[in-house]
């Protein structure tokens, strides 16, 4: 029961607006909740990890990822990632998504915008997902095909490595 308990509370707090880290001078801006639906959710508490399995959906505002699996990594709130002891499962309080790890024919929209790849991986403070395992970006008038395509979600700019470009 306490561990079912657990799953509750940190699923939750997946569902619970997450602040972007702010640079050095900027103030955090509020964000909209991030939701996220699959046929399967495994937590990992000790490991402050969810998996998602089948038919996954991720959605933020203007944005949608599917994807047939994702791994979501969170952190505490406020600590660089990469140093200290790491994130602890033994309290709730103050945990982010810091990562999303995508695999199995990754879809993004955003707009008019779509990117499909085999992986990706989505960096919660930067607000950037990036694409690999040929991927591919679709937008009005033209098609580009890469090794790697980085997307800025807040900026809404790309950057493609080993570009071909299409234009319509």
């Amino acid at each position: 029961m306490r561990q079912w308990i657990r799953a509750v509370l940190f699923f939750a707090l997946l569902m619970a607006p997450v602040a972007a880290r702010p640079t050095e001078g900027a103030t955090v801006a509020a964000r909209s909740p991030l939701s996220i639906s699959s046929e399967e959710m495994t937590v990992k508490g000790l490991e402050d990890k969810v998996i998602f399995k089948g038919s996954v959906v991720i959605q933020r505002d203007d944005v949608t990822i599917k994807a047939g699996r994702a791994e979501v990594f969170l952190a505490d709130s406020g600590k660089d990632q990469g140093k200290g002891t790491g994130p602890s499962f033994s309290s709730h309080e103050g945990k982010e998504i810091a990562r999303i790890e995508l695999t199995q024919n990754v879809n993004l929209t955003q707009g008019n915008r779509m990117v499909s790849a085999q992986r990706g991986i989505y960096d919660a403070y930067r607000e950037e997902v990036i694409f690999t395992g040929e991927p591919e970006m679709l937008e009005e008038g033209y098609h580009v095909k890469g090794v790697a395509i980085t997307l800025s979600l807040k900026e809404k700019r790309s950057i493609v490595e080993g570009s071909q470009l299409t234009i319509r």
